[in-house]
Order: structure tokens, then C-alpha cells, then sequence
């Protein structure tokens, strides 16, 4: 009798070391998402807000003059905007959500095919002249500058859902990690 109850003893501790163990390692799963939710928005944001004041206000202001010819402004891309995105990117495919694990993709693609436009964009301001002299551009810049300004909204758009998206997401994950800590705490204390 002796010897079942120590082997009972024995099950029961591996199984609640099992168990522990599973917690801890959802528990550290769960910071390093909520971490990379907090430096995508982060970075997200950063992004909206200095291409905001760079390029929309452009755009903004072009559209509001009406018909947009050229995008005139040449846009120095050198960098790597996409810092947390690049160095994360093993992370994404860990996210729990497949509708949000998309978003970030698209998004985030949507801005390296933008920052592609922005380029062939300089490259043709470089190479741009006037038809004979006049305020007439070659129809493939119109066109070029018109697909240009579709990729914008497109983004900006894509952005700003993103960034709704990751916030939900965040809150969701912060409210699960109370109720699990207020659950397991009131839980020792009615033992």
C-alpha cells in the first residue's frame, strides 16, 4: 500500500512539473509575441508618422490642386526601414492569428513594392524633360505617376489597419494574461 502511494506521489509530482513546465513555456511564448506586437506597432507607427510628413502631405497637397501630372519629389531611400520586420520575421509564423500573420505580410510588402515605385519614381525625375518645351509628360509617366499614387493609398490604408489590427491584438493578449494570473492567484487562495 506503502509503495502506491508513494508511486502516486511520484506520478502526481511529474505530471504537475509536466504541467508547470507547458505553463511557463505559453507564458514565455506569449511575452516574446506581445513583444514583437509592441515593436511592429512601434516601428509601424514611426514609419506612418515620418512618411506622413515626408510623402503625404505631397500627395495630399497634389491631389487637392487636382489632376496629379508627376510626383515631383525625389525621396532619398537608403535605409533599412523595416529593421524590427526584417529581424523578427522568424517570429511572424508564430503568431497565432493566420489573419493578422497575412496583414503583416501584406503590409509590409505592400511598402517594399511602394519603396520600388519611390526609386523608379527619383529614376525617372532624373531622366524626365518636358515635350517640346511644353507642361506635357510623356504617357508612360502619367501612367507610371498614377499607379504611383494608387500604391499610396493602397498602403497608407493597409497601414492604418495594420496598425488597428496589432493594437486589438495586443489588448486581447493583455486581457488573457490577467485573467490567467487573476485565476491561477485566486486559485492558491481558496486552497
Amino acid at each position: 500500500m506503502e509503495i502506491d502511494n508513494y508511486f502516486l506521489s511520484f506520478v502526481s509530482a511529474v505530471l504537475a512539473l509536466y504541467i508547470a513546465n507547458y505553463i511557463l513555456d505559453e507564458e514565455r511564448q506569449n511575452r516574446r509575441i506581445k513583444a514583437l506586437y509592441q515593436a511592429l506597432c512601434e516601428e509601424l507607427k514611426e514609419i506612418r508618422n515620418a512618411y506622413d510628413e515626408e510623402v503625404g502631405i505631397y500627395w495630399k497637397a497634389l491631389e487637392e490642386k487636382g489632376e496629379v501630372k508627376v510626383f515631383p519629389l525625389n525621396l532619398s531611400l537608403t535605409q533599412d526601414y523595416l529593421a524590427v520586420y526584417h529581424s523578427n520575421a522568424n517570429l511572424i509564423g508564430e503568431i497565432p492569428s493566420s489573419k493578422l500573420r497575412r496583414k503583416i505580410v501584406r503590409t509590409y510588402t505592400s511598402l517594399k513594392v511602394l519603396i520600388d515605385y519611390y526609386k523608379q519614381n527619383n529614376r525617372m525625375l532624373d531622366e524626365l524633360e518636358p515635350i517640346e518645351g511644353t507642361v506635357e509628360y510623356d504617357p508612360n509617366v502619367l501612367d507610371f505617376t498614377q499607379r504611383l499614387q494608387e500604391r499610396h493609398h493602397r498602403f497608407e490604408r493597409s497601414l492604418k489597419k495594420l496598425i488597428k489590427m496589432l493594437k486589438k491584438e495586443l489588448s486581447n493578449l493583455l486581457s488573457a494574461q490577467k485573467f490567467f494570473l487573476f485565476f491561477l492567484f485566486s486559485d492558491f487562495r481558496n486552497h
